[in-house]
């Protein structure tokens, strides 16, 4: 059986957010893109919304913790936007996890034997086992942050809970350490945790003086460095003997895959054995390939809490898409065609650098860096000779990053048969045996003469004409490449023996190795450093050791080793990281950077490469990808159809902005969530609490000066640091009563309770008045403009798995058959078509679609997302109200046009939620020429308020303001939107005092509900208040 059945503690908490696998948790991708405010996360209604009542119970407590910790990585990690939905998803699984051990543990032992009852062959969960955990993450999913965050909730619990002893028998852990298979990983942990404001040292440092490690510090170290005998004397090695440290301790084990490979046997046995009388937990992206007997499998399946292995990081459109290229020599010519191929795999990687050159400064709007060309090398193996845990290559490796060489200096030596080569590659049918791998990535270079694509290449790859160049560097294990006629070193060659390499190429290449001693830098550390000239890396040492890089987009592989699966994964992982347009880590589909946006694999050998996709093939990503077109309506888009469109200098931000608290602003905070946190105190009775404004008496027991400092701690991390406010405006808002708060009196008697109900209050505030005035700010600037082409959608990608063939065909057909893909079907793929007809025009179309009765085939996937069922309710009832009405006489002279609003590049507000309303209805009064156009938003109410609900405060305060513009006026445009909800109005929060004056709520908030019925609804959509 394969590791995702043995999953039984990832299954058990997905079960109680009522799912079995984390695909059915998928659309919470899209609130990634909104505004957190307050102290709950942007996930908290979803997940409240899908809770069993266990977990709902706990749930404000749990995602108030998470986003503590969210506000702390964001105060000090600039490029973190806040977590991801599979992040929630598993620090939630932790926080859950961590309460129940520490609250109730033989409860909770209990509840998962129970869950597992119904498969005999399981083993029993005993309390031990709950103090082992895993994660199971792909490379470039976080693993890191998890790893902070989870110090953070350890640190908490064992404070908070009732039964700490849960976590270790001992009166506490004894040292929290750190465990990487390598220097290298050491230090970039070490550098990375005191990033997130977590104190860190070496383990190895502070051995002969253990009473030097300040409480909470995390100390840090190789593996290779723990040993099980005493040396003879300790001060003369970096080595440590491990049983000193004792068995209750906190250990953080990366690469947690590591245990079983000749090169790292009995690292399992020491993390378990150090961690024996404490906690454990591992973090790894390749568990699926090294846990293979039965015994791991089980065990491991009670580790693993949280699984968002590759197939699924691919899936959701995170990390860089990739092209794998087979290259494959035969025994006739090898070494031609192994330069075939190098040459191949060095105009695709001209290509991408070409690209990234042309964007200039569009470049940083996807947070793309300059592409970098990356050989791996077969394998490494312990030092003969080096320090402990270093590691050097092998023979085979020295061979082939030796025939790299040979190639380069063959470019720069012999133009004649480079142009040859590389006219070969851009257009030759048989350019490696009796194929060409490369000429169908390469058609751009088409027009281009050979000579004078050989002089760009050496150019633009290698940063000029000229001999190339070796030099021994300073830095150790580094050999310079450069040409004689540039300034700087295009590349690095980073192995072990440099000496040994330099012998081997004046002897079998006469190629000479200079030496550049006053070299100031390491040509290595220069790679991530901006504007950094290195564009080709070679060798596979620093990825075995977890060096990390954005830059990686060509991936050379030199022979890796047939066994070397969990290599394999990881270096592809680190290939396709990608930090992606809004710190998003996700591809943007975007045309001009697809190729940025793509990870190019070459491999020499074809056994090989065959290796690699199998390895990547294992992790379920084997899929086809179709495009299908959408009919674009032209005649709309010639009308022209008008938008608000902010002047593209609008930046908000750079602005200073002074608060000025008023009365229309008012947050509502419920106080007994927000203490039971802090205070870690059990949930507060729904009936305790009641509204009450806060006291003279309760505003004297406050630090003002500490809670300023707190303000503008939080103003900074929710980036709306340009507000800026004084302590006397603070207390004004309290003072004036401008909020709501409901609390118990014991709970106000409680400074700490006091202080965190205070916060709650004035950060809600700050949040919802710089929300007003960016929207105001908007409402001034904002001019009219007219829908353009890029403003679409054209095309539905569809991934299909290749494991499905017949569903593959049907949709291979659709692609083939315009006239039945834009058409109204179900099958294979639900789509909805609007007849044009009745003076109802869709400005793209067919529309995907899925509801509770129809849905994709198993497996496929559609992007853009399919509408989902409120979505395809409403174009249901707008067809259904137009074809009744459409020639009555006060909708006679109306002609109207819809569109799906491209997410996150059609029409957006900016008002710190990332608002890009669902549709867009265009209504032309074709004898006055004027417009209303409507923003419609299918939306659940059940977990939102409707007071300053940011997405109706765009309805009924920013879209007025518009429209009373006089530029708006002149250009007959009038400015409308409306949320449509399936949600019961009885079940909205804060329906009171509508309630059963449903037409008042809707003149007012703008929110519609179904009990005004379908008909009542449009009609005001089209007509607008004066229907209401």
């Amino acid at each position: 059986m394969s590791l995702d059945a043995h999953l039984v503690l990832a299954r058990f908490f997905l079960s109680k957010l009522r799912v079995s696998n984390i695909n059915q948790l998928r659309s919470w991708q899209a609130l990634e893109d909104t505004q957190a405010t307050g102290a709950q996360t942007v996930f908290f209604n979803a997940a409240l919304g899908m809770a069993t009542p266990d977990l709902a119970q706990r749930l404000p407590l749990y995602d108030a913790n998470l986003r503590e910790y969210e506000s702390r990585l964001a105060r000090r990690r600039k490029e973190f936007a806040g977590f991801k939905y599979f992040q929630y998803i598993a620090l939630l699984a932790s926080e859950y996890h961590l309460d129940q051990l520490t609250g109730d543990p033989e409860k909770y032992v209990d509840e998962l034997n129970e869950f597992q009852a119904a498969d005999l062959h399981r083993a029993q969960f005993t309390l031990p086992d709950l103090r082992r955990l895993a994660f199971y993450l792909a490379t470039g999913a976080g693993k890191t942050l998890l790893l902070h965050v989870h110090y953070w909730q350890l640190l908490h619990y064992f404070k908070a809970g009732s039964k700490k002893e849960a976590l270790t028998p001992e009166a506490g852990f004894g040292n929290i350490l750190l465990l990487t298979p390598n220097a290298g990983l050491a230090e970039q942990h070490r550098q990375d945790l005191e990033r997130s404001g977590i104190p860190a040292r070496y383990l190895t440092e502070v051995k002969h003086n253990p009473s030097s490690v300040l409480p909470g510090t995390v100390l840090v170290v190789d593996m290779p460095k723990l040993r099980d005998k005493r040396a003879k004397d300790e001060t003369e090695t970096e080595g440590l003997y491990y049983p000193i440290l004792g068995q209750a301790n906190l250990v953080f084990a990366d690469e947690g895959h590591k245990g079983t490979a000749s090169l790292d046997k009995g690292w399992r046995q020491i993390r378990e054995w150090l961690s024996e009388k404490g906690m454990l937990l591992e973090y790894s992206a390749t568990f699926a390939q090294v846990l293979k007997s039965g015994e791991m499998l089980r065990e491991y399946g009670k580790r693993i809490l949280a699984d968002y292995q590759y197939r699924y990081f691919y899936q959701d459109q995170y990390g860089k898409d990739f092209q794998s290229i087979e290259a494959n020599p035969g025994d006739l010519n090898p070494t031609a065609e192994e330069e075939a191929a190098l040459m191949g795999g060095l105009l695709l990687y001209y290509v991408q650098l070409r690209h990234y050159l042309s964007l200039g400064n569009r470049a940083r709007e996807y947070n793309l860096e300059k592409p970098l060309w990356t050989f791996v090398g077969h394998t490494v193996i312990k030092s003969s000779k080096g320090k402990e845990g270093e590691l050097e290559e092998d023979a085979e490796t020295l061979a082939d990053v030796a025939k790299v060489v040979r190639f380069l200096k063959r470019l720069t030596d012999d133009p004649q048969w480079a142009q040859g080569l590389m006219a070969g590659a851009v257009t030759s049918v048989e350019f490696i045996g009796n194929s060409n791998p490369f000429a169908a990535h390469l058609t751009e270079l088409q027009t281009q003469a050979p000579r004078q694509l050989y002089y760009e290449v050496l150019e633009t790859v290698m940063l000029g004409r000229g001999a190339l160049e070796l030099h021994l560097m300073p830095a150790q294990g580094e050999i310079g490449l450069k040409t004689s006629g540039a300034r700087e070193y295009f590349g690095v060659i980073n192995i072990g023996d440099t000496a040994g390499f330099k012998k081997q190429l004046e002897q079998n290449l006469k190629l000479a190795v200079g030496e550049n001693p006053l070299y100031g830098y390491s040509l290595f550390q220069q790679i991530n450093q901006p504007n950094s000239p290195i564009q080709v890396l070679i060798g596979s040492r620093k990825f075995v050791e977890g060096w990390s890089s954005w830059r990686v987009s060509t991936m050379t592989l030199l022979n890796i080793g047939k066994n070397q699966g969990p290599l394999i994964i990881q270096l592809f992982g680190r290939g396709v990281r990608l930090l992606g347009q809004n710190h998003s880590l996700k591809r943007s589909g975007k045309h001009e950077v697809k190729r940025l946006e793509t990870l190019y694999v070459l491999g020499l050998n074809a056994n090989y490469i065959k290796r690699f996709l199998e390895t990547i093939q294992s992790e379920d990503i084997n899929l086809e990808r179709i495009q299908l077109e959408l009919q674009i309506n032209q005649s709309a888009l010639a009308k022209p159809l008008p938008l608000p469109r902010l002047p593209e200098n609008f930046v908000f931000e750079s602005r200073t902005l002074v608060f000025e608290p008023d009365n229309i602003t008012k947050p509502s905070v419920t106080l007994a969530a927000r203490i039971s946190v802090l205070e870690n105190q059990e949930l507060v009775s729904q009936t305790a609490g009641q509204r009450q404004p806060l006291e003279p008496k309760h505003l004297a027991m406050l630090d003002w000066v500490s809670l300023r400092q707190k303000l503008l701690i939080y103003a900074r991390a929710e980036r709306i640091g340009n507000l800026s406010f004084s302590t006397k405006k603070l207390q004004q808002v309290l003072q004036q009563g401008w909020y709501s708060l409901v609390a118990s009196e014991s709970d106000l008697a409680s400074p700490k309770a006091l202080e965190q109900a205070v916060l709650a209050i004035l950060r809600k505030y700050l949040s919802e008045y710089y929300r007003r005035e960016l929207n105001d700010a908007q409402a001034r600037e904002i001019l009219p403009g007219k829908l353009q082409q890029e403003d679409l959608e054209t095309h539905y990608e569809v991934t299909v798995p290749a494991s499905s063939p017949i569903i593959l065909a049907e949709i291979k057909a659709l692609a083939d058959n315009l006239k039945l893909w834009q058409s109204e079907q179900v099958a294979p793929i639900p789509r909805l078509y609007i007849d044009p007809n009745i003076k109802l025009e869709a400005v793209y179309q067919p529309l995907v679609y899925e509801t509770k009765n129809t849905s994709l085939p198993k497996g496929v996937q559609v992007k853009p997302a399919p509408l989902e069922e409120s979505e395809h309710n409403f174009i249901q009832s707008l067809q259904r109200f137009w074809q009744v009405h459409y020639a009555e006489a006060e909708f006679a002279s109306l002609k109207l046009y819809l569109m799906r609003n491209a997410s996150k590049k059609g029409l957006g507000f900016h008002n710190k939620t990332g608002f890009y309303p669902d549709f867009i209805l265009w209504i032309e009064h074709e004898q006055t020429g004027g417009w209303r156009v409507v923003f419609v938003e299918p939306h659940g109410m059940e977990r939102e308020d409707i007071e300053n609900h940011p997405k109706l405060e765009v309805f009924t305060r920013l879209l007025p303001q518009l429209s009373a513009r006089r530029e708006f006026q002149e250009a007959r445009i009038k400015l409308d939107g409306y949320m449509l909800t399936p949600t019961p109005a009885s079940r909205i929060p804060g329906n009171e005092s509508y309630n059963p004056d449903w037409d008042r709520m809707a003149k007012e908030t703008h929110l519609l509900v179904g009990e005004r019925g379908d008909e009542a609804n449009i009609r005001t959509i089209i007509l607008g208040k004066r229907q209401n």
